[in-house]
């Protein structure tokens, strides 16, 4: 974000909600607003009436700002979901051509993660995670940071979450567009498993379910990583 003011809305079919805190310092943050209203411009994390969406985000951001005595006109956090959400587990490695040991570096380990999402994401969808599930140096056990390591390979194993460009560009088109607010896309199962595991609870393995008005998000974390996520159009309607 471009300040220490943060934004985020959730697009939910039963209703849409907006909050508005400011950060502290990394570890705490100070709720300004919180606001809900109910629409039904949303179906499954679609949206099927863009003129009943902004009519509602616009009175949500109304109500945030006057609650908040801020100005909303920069840039936030926006929850996607819905069937249209896919996620694979994927792997990769780099190998030295003459088989020299190399160190490895963050353009290393950079360009290792982005061959994960690139050899499994087909072009007309739009990669909103690319979630590291560990390292393997020559043949190693598990390692969890391998910069500054050296070796001959090394192999990566991400968990990548993506989404259709068609979905991901209406609500860009909606906020950017129309209400001058530029989109941070986060799955929403993963933000709300993010806030409600402890590391601990990742550590020693847990399944989160997030149960919504039409559809529910599945996800499964072991040794501290998200090894797997689904979402289920089918919720609590």
């Amino acid at each position: 974000m471009k300040n220490r003011i943060q934004v985020a809305f959730d697009l939910g079919s039963f209703s849409i909600k907006g909050a508005v805190g400011r950060i502290i310092n990394d570890n705490q943050i100070e709720i300004l607003s919180i606001q809900s209203i109910k629409t039904d411009s949303i179906d499954n994390g679609d949206i099927i009436d863009k003129e009943e969406l902004l009519r509602s985000l616009e009175y949500l951001i109304e109500k945030m700002e006057k609650d908040a005595k801020i100005n909303i006109d920069d840039d936030a956090w926006v929850s996607v979901s819905g069937k249209n959400i896919k996620s694979i587990n994927s792997s990769t490695r780099i190998r030295s051509k003459d088989n020299a040991e190399f160190e490895i570096d963050e353009q290393t380990k950079q360009k290792l993660l982005t061959q994960c999402s690139d050899i499994q994401v087909s072009s007309d969808r739009y990669v909103l995670h690319n979630l590291e599930r560990g390292f393997f140096i020559d043949g190693s056990s598990l390692i969890r940071n391998p910069l500054r390591m050296v070796g001959r390979s090394i192999d990566a194993k991400s968990h990548v979450i993506h989404i259709k460009n068609f979905n991901l560009l209406q609500i860009d088109h909606c906020f950017s567009d129309d209400l001058g607010i530029d989109v941070n896309p986060v799955f929403d199962g993963l933000a709300a498993a993010s806030v409600n595991l402890s590391k601990d609870d990742q550590n020693l393995g847990a399944l989160f379910i997030d149960i919504g008005a039409d559809k529910t998000n599945m996800l499964l974390y072991k040794d501290n990583y998200l090894i797997h996520s689904k979402v289920i159009p089918l919720g609590s309607k």
